[in-house]
C-alpha cells in the first residue's frame, strides 16, 4: 500500500509566483497561510489560492492540484462520448470535478476511464475556461 504525498501550492502574496511543499496551519481566524520555498525560507500565501496535491497527474505527468481545471472525455458505449471542463475541489476525504452545479464527478473515476485527461489551466489564473461547462 503506497502512502499519498501530501503537500500545496499558493501564491506568494509579495510576487504572485506559485508555491509548492508544505503549509502551516494557521491559528484563528485563519486569515494567513505560510509556505516554505526550496531555500526553507517561510512565505506568506494568499489564502484563497492554497489547493491540496490530489496524488494524480494528468496525461502529461502534470500533478493535479485543487483550484486546477481538467478537460477530460466521458465515453459511452454508443458513442455518444462528451468532452468536460471542471475545477478540482474537495469534498471531506474524496477529490471530484465540478462542470456545473448539477455536473459532478469523482476524480479517480474521471482518471480511470479517461487517460487523457489533461489540466488546462486553474481556477485562480484562468475562470474564463469554465465559461461554457461542457464542449
Amino acid at each position: 500500500m503506497s502512502m499519498r504525498t501530501i503537500k500545496f501550492r499558493g501564491k506568494d502574496i509579495e510576487t504572485g509566483e506559485w508555491l509548492y511543499g508544505n503549509i502551516q496551519v494557521p491559528k484563528p481566524p485563519f486569515d494567513k497561510f505560510f509556505m516554505w520555498d526550496c531555500d526553507h525560507n517561510q512565505k506568506e500565501v494568499v489564502s484563497d489560492t492554497v489547493g491540496q496535491f490530489t496524488s494524480l497527474l494528468d496525461k502529461n505527468d502534470n500533478e493535479i492540484y485543487e483550484g486546477d481545471i481538467l478537460y477530460f472525455t466521458i465515453f459511452d458505449y454508443n458513442d455518444h462520448d462528451t468532452q468536460h471542463r471542471g475545477v478540482v475541489s474537495w469534498s471531506s476525504c474524496t477529490c471530484y470535478v465540478e462542470c456545473s452545479e448539477d455536473e459532478i464527478y469523482d476524480l479517480d473515476w474521471v482518471c480511470n476511464q479517461d487517460c487523457e485527461v489533461e489540466i488546462i489551466g486553474n481556477i485562480q489564473d484562468n475562470p474564463e475556461l469554465l465559461k461554457g461547462g461542457a464542449e
